[in-house]
Protein backbone atom coordinates (compact mmCIF):
# COMPACT_ATOMS: atom_id res chain seq x y z
CA UNK A 1 0.00 0.00 0.00
CA UNK A 2 1.34 3.46 -0.83
CA UNK A 3 1.91 5.40 1.94
CA UNK A 4 -0.39 9.34 1.49
CA UNK A 5 1.70 12.32 1.34
CA UNK A 6 0.05 15.31 3.61
CA UNK A 7 0.45 18.70 0.34
CA UNK A 8 0.09 21.91 1.59
CA UNK A 9 -1.22 24.88 -0.66
CA UNK A 10 0.88 27.36 -1.05
CA UNK A 11 0.82 31.08 0.05
CA UNK A 12 2.05 32.56 -3.15
CA UNK A 13 5.53 33.85 -1.10
CA UNK A 14 7.67 30.66 -1.20
CA UNK A 15 10.09 32.87 1.69
CA UNK A 16 7.39 32.74 4.11
CA UNK A 17 6.20 29.22 3.36
CA UNK A 18 10.27 28.67 4.42
CA UNK A 19 9.38 30.16 7.66
CA UNK A 20 11.88 32.93 6.86
CA UNK A 21 12.05 36.05 8.31
CA UNK A 22 10.99 39.35 5.85
CA UNK A 23 9.84 36.93 3.87
CA UNK A 24 8.20 40.15 2.16
CA UNK A 25 10.84 42.14 1.24
CA UNK A 26 13.07 38.63 0.15
CA UNK A 27 10.23 38.24 -2.61
CA UNK A 28 9.89 41.53 -3.29
CA UNK A 29 13.91 41.39 -4.31
CA UNK A 30 13.57 38.29 -5.97
CA UNK A 31 10.98 39.76 -8.30
CA UNK A 32 12.66 42.68 -9.20
CA UNK A 33 15.93 40.48 -9.43
CA UNK A 34 13.55 38.08 -12.23
CA UNK A 35 12.77 41.17 -13.59
CA UNK A 36 15.93 42.53 -14.29
CA UNK A 37 17.18 39.38 -15.61
CA UNK A 38 14.48 38.77 -18.17
CA UNK A 39 15.37 42.54 -19.41
CA UNK A 40 19.22 41.45 -19.85
CA UNK A 41 18.18 38.36 -21.80
CA UNK A 42 15.96 39.72 -23.42
CA UNK A 43 17.66 42.10 -25.36
CA UNK A 44 20.86 40.46 -25.02
CA UNK A 45 22.78 42.29 -22.81
CA UNK A 46 25.92 40.87 -21.50
CA UNK A 47 26.50 41.72 -17.67
CA UNK A 48 29.21 44.49 -17.90
CA UNK A 49 26.97 46.24 -20.39
CA UNK A 50 24.34 46.27 -17.54
CA UNK A 51 26.95 47.17 -14.86
CA UNK A 52 27.74 49.93 -16.61
CA UNK A 53 24.22 51.02 -17.47
CA UNK A 54 23.08 50.45 -13.40
CA UNK A 55 27.16 52.34 -12.32
CA UNK A 56 27.80 48.74 -10.17
CA UNK A 57 31.00 46.32 -10.95
CA UNK A 58 30.27 43.79 -12.89
CA UNK A 59 30.70 41.32 -9.95
CA UNK A 60 27.34 42.20 -8.26
CA UNK A 61 25.30 41.73 -11.75
CA UNK A 62 26.50 38.23 -11.65
CA UNK A 63 25.11 38.05 -8.28
CA UNK A 64 21.57 39.65 -9.36
CA UNK A 65 21.68 36.85 -11.77
CA UNK A 66 22.52 34.27 -9.61
CA UNK A 67 19.80 34.77 -7.01
CA UNK A 68 21.48 37.05 -5.21
CA UNK A 69 19.33 39.83 -4.49
CA UNK A 70 19.34 39.82 -0.82
CA UNK A 71 22.62 41.58 -0.84
CA UNK A 72 20.79 44.80 -2.63
CA UNK A 73 18.50 46.95 -0.68
CA UNK A 74 14.96 46.94 -2.18
CA UNK A 75 15.03 50.55 -2.82
CA UNK A 76 18.62 49.59 -5.31
CA UNK A 77 16.77 47.01 -7.06
CA UNK A 78 13.98 48.98 -7.52
CA UNK A 79 15.71 52.00 -9.02
CA UNK A 80 17.56 49.20 -11.42
CA UNK A 81 14.43 48.15 -12.72
CA UNK A 82 12.98 51.43 -13.29
CA UNK A 83 15.67 52.75 -14.90
CA UNK A 84 16.37 49.50 -17.43
CA UNK A 85 12.47 49.52 -18.28
CA UNK A 86 12.24 53.63 -18.83
CA UNK A 87 15.14 53.39 -20.97
CA UNK A 88 14.00 50.15 -22.92
CA UNK A 89 10.32 51.29 -23.05
CA UNK A 90 10.98 54.33 -24.98
CA UNK A 91 11.96 51.86 -27.65
CA UNK A 92 8.49 50.47 -28.03
CA UNK A 93 9.30 47.43 -29.81
CA UNK A 94 8.73 43.52 -29.32
CA UNK A 95 11.73 42.17 -27.46
CA UNK A 96 11.81 38.98 -29.32
CA UNK A 97 13.27 40.71 -32.57
CA UNK A 98 16.53 41.48 -31.98
CA UNK A 99 17.07 43.22 -35.39
CA UNK A 100 14.57 45.58 -35.19
CA UNK A 101 16.30 46.33 -31.85
CA UNK A 102 19.65 46.87 -33.28
CA UNK A 103 17.88 49.08 -35.79
CA UNK A 104 15.95 51.26 -32.98
CA UNK A 105 19.57 51.25 -30.95
CA UNK A 106 20.89 52.60 -34.14
CA UNK A 107 18.43 54.95 -35.14
CA UNK A 108 18.26 56.63 -31.77
CA UNK A 109 22.35 57.00 -31.46
CA UNK A 110 22.64 58.45 -34.89
CA UNK A 111 19.98 61.02 -34.01
CA UNK A 112 21.95 62.22 -30.94
CA UNK A 113 24.75 62.34 -32.84
CA UNK A 114 23.13 64.83 -35.67
CA UNK A 115 21.10 66.59 -33.12
CA UNK A 116 24.35 67.40 -31.01
CA UNK A 117 26.68 68.02 -34.21
CA UNK A 118 29.25 65.69 -33.45
CA UNK A 119 31.90 64.47 -36.13
CA UNK A 120 32.21 60.78 -36.59
CA UNK A 121 35.47 61.23 -35.18
CA UNK A 122 34.04 62.88 -31.64
CA UNK A 123 31.23 60.06 -31.53
CA UNK A 124 33.82 57.98 -31.92
CA UNK A 125 35.78 59.08 -29.20
CA UNK A 126 33.18 58.91 -26.86
CA UNK A 127 31.77 55.99 -27.87
CA UNK A 128 34.96 53.95 -27.08
CA UNK A 129 34.98 52.94 -31.21
CA UNK A 130 36.98 53.87 -34.06
CA UNK A 131 35.72 56.49 -36.88
CA UNK A 132 34.47 53.77 -39.21
CA UNK A 133 32.76 51.69 -37.15
CA UNK A 134 30.90 54.62 -36.45
CA UNK A 135 30.66 55.30 -40.29
CA UNK A 136 28.91 51.86 -40.81
CA UNK A 137 26.52 52.20 -38.02
CA UNK A 138 25.25 55.47 -39.33
CA UNK A 139 24.98 54.04 -42.78
CA UNK A 140 22.99 50.69 -41.30
CA UNK A 141 25.71 48.10 -41.71
CA UNK A 142 23.98 46.74 -38.01
CA UNK A 143 25.12 43.12 -38.81
CA UNK A 144 29.01 44.32 -37.37
CA UNK A 145 27.49 45.43 -34.22
CA UNK A 146 25.38 43.52 -31.55
CA UNK A 147 22.64 44.70 -29.31
CA UNK A 148 24.54 44.63 -26.16
CA UNK A 149 27.32 46.87 -28.04
CA UNK A 150 24.73 48.94 -29.55
CA UNK A 151 23.52 49.73 -25.76
CA UNK A 152 26.57 50.56 -24.38
CA UNK A 153 27.01 53.12 -26.82
CA UNK A 154 23.84 54.53 -26.17
CA UNK A 155 24.44 54.57 -22.59
CA UNK A 156 27.83 56.31 -23.25
CA UNK A 157 26.08 59.05 -25.50
CA UNK A 158 23.77 59.48 -22.87
CA UNK A 159 25.62 60.54 -20.39
CA UNK A 160 27.94 62.58 -22.33
CA UNK A 161 24.93 64.46 -23.70
CA UNK A 162 23.83 64.64 -19.89
CA UNK A 163 27.35 65.78 -18.92
CA UNK A 164 27.23 68.56 -21.71
CA UNK A 165 23.20 69.72 -20.42
CA UNK A 166 24.25 69.43 -16.90
CA UNK A 167 27.59 71.40 -17.77
CA UNK A 168 25.34 73.84 -19.56
CA UNK A 169 23.15 74.45 -17.26
CA UNK A 170 25.84 75.51 -14.69
CA UNK A 171 27.59 77.85 -17.21
CA UNK A 172 23.92 79.82 -17.02
CA UNK A 173 23.19 79.48 -13.92
CA UNK A 174 27.13 80.71 -12.65
CA UNK A 175 26.73 83.31 -16.03
CA UNK A 176 23.60 84.94 -14.13
CA UNK A 177 24.64 85.07 -10.63
CA UNK A 178 28.31 86.80 -11.98
CA UNK A 179 26.23 89.11 -13.87
CA UNK A 180 23.88 89.61 -11.57
CA UNK A 181 26.74 90.99 -9.26
CA UNK A 182 28.37 93.14 -11.65
CA UNK A 183 25.46 95.17 -12.50
CA UNK A 184 24.96 95.65 -8.61
CA UNK A 185 26.31 99.39 -8.55
CA UNK A 186 28.54 100.03 -5.08
CA UNK A 187 27.05 103.32 -5.07
CA UNK A 188 23.15 103.11 -3.64
CA UNK A 189 21.16 106.78 -3.36
CA UNK A 190 18.05 106.33 -1.01
CA UNK A 191 15.06 108.04 -2.40
CA UNK A 192 12.78 109.31 0.33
Amino acid sequence: MKEKIEVQASSGNVFLDLGLEDADELLIKAEFAHKITRIMTQYGMTPPTIALFLDIEPPKVLDLINGKAWIFSTEQLGQFFKRLDKTLSGFDFPYYDKELVKVKFANEITRMITQYGMTQGKAAEILGTKQPQVSELINGKLYKFSTDRLFRFLIRLSDYISSLNELDNYSRSESARLTGQFMKSPYTIDVD
